[in-house]
C-alpha cells in the first residue's frame, strides 16, 4: 500500500486516480489483477479490454512499440485500474516492468485522447448505495444500520382526469455506526407517471439520495490496510448534485 495516511471519501474517483496497464495476456483474470493492485492501495474498479478497442485512450498507450525493449511489438490486452486516491495511482507505477501471468506489465498514468482542462474534466459525484456499502464492508467491518427519520411531501400534481402525476418528496435518513455514531442525510426524490408509481418511486429516490448525502459526510482514514479509522464531517465532503439538496 502507498505509504503515509490515505483518506477515502464516498465519491466516484477522478481521472487522476486511474492508471493504464498494458501487455496483458488475452485471458487475464480480473480478480488476480485487482488483487495485485489492491496491495498498492484501495481499488475502486478494474476494466479490461482487448487492444483493438482503444476508445478514448491514447493510441500509443494501447499498443506496443517495436522499439520498446520491455514489451516488443504487437497489440495486447489492456486495462484501466481506478484507485480511490491519486496517491495510490502514482505508487502503482512501481509495478511497471513486473511480471504478471508471464508477461512484464507496462503501467502508466491514465490520460484521455483529448486531455481535458480542470474545468472540463468530469466532476466527481457521490457513490451509489451499492458502492458505498461495498466500501463500508471492505474497510469498516463494523455493525451499521440505516433508517428513515422523516419523509415529507413537497409537491403532488394531477387528478383523476390526468394520465400523468408529478410528485416530489424530501427524506431525512440516518446512518448509524456501531450503534452510537449517527450521520444525518437529506435527499429529494421526484417522479412523473401513474399515481401510485409516482408515490412509490419518488419516495424510494428520496431515501436513496438521503443515504448518499449521509455517506458523503463520512471519510475513511487508512494508515495501512490493517489500521483503519474514520471521521464524520458536519457538511458533505462530496460535491452534491441538485437532486440531493434541499430546495
Amino acid at each position: 500500500m502507498a505509504s503515509g495516511v490515505e483518506t477515502i471519501i464516498f465519491e466516484t474517483p477522478r481521472d487522476n486516480c486511474k492508471i493504464f496497464v498494458s501487455n496483458l495476456v488475452s485471458d487475464t483474470s480480473l480478480d488476480l489483477l485487482r488483487s495485485l493492485f489492491t496491495d498498492i492501495g484501495p481499488v475502486y474498479d478494474v476494466w479490461v479490454e482487448e487492444a483493438s478497442t482503444t476508445a478514448s485512450i491514447e493510441p500509443h498507450e494501447a499498443f506496443h512499440h517495436a522499439d520498446d525493449p520491455l514489451i516488443g511489438s504487437g497489440p495486447s490486452t489492456w486495462a484501466i485500474v481506478t484507485f480511490f486516491t491519486p496517491t495510490a495511482a502514482i505508487s502503482s507505477l512501481s509495478l511497471n516492468g513486473c511480471f504478471f501471468a508471464s508477461r512484464p506489465l507496462k503501467v502508466t498514468l491514465f490520460r484521455r485522447r483529448n486531455q481535458l482542462s480542470s474545468d472540463e474534466a468530469p466532476s466527481s459525484r457521490p457513490l451509489s448505495i451499492r458502492r458505498s456499502v461495498e466500501l463500508m464492508n471492505t474497510f469498516l467491518p463494523m455493525r451499521w444500520t440505516s433508517e428513515v427519520v422523516s419523509m415529507e411531501l413537497l409537491e403532488f400534481q394531477g387528478d383523476g382526469r390526468d394520465l400523468l402525476f408529478k410528485g416530489s418528496w424530501r427524506c431525512c435518513a440516518k446512518v448509524v455506526l456501531d450503534g452510537a455514531v449517527e450521520i444525518i442525510g437529506v435527499g429529494i426524490g421526484s417522479h412523473v407517471g401513474e399515481k401510485y408509481e409516482v408515490i412509490q418511486r419518488a419516495k424510494k429516490s428520496a431515501l436513496t439520495n438521503a443515504r448518499k448525502d449521509a455517506f458523503s459526510r463520512l471519510a475513511i482514514v487508512m494508515i495501512s490496510m490493517t489500521k483503519v479509522g474514520y471521521y464524520v464531517s458536519p457538511t458533505p465532503l462530496v460535491a452534491q448534485s441538485s437532486e440531493l439538496k434541499s430546495p
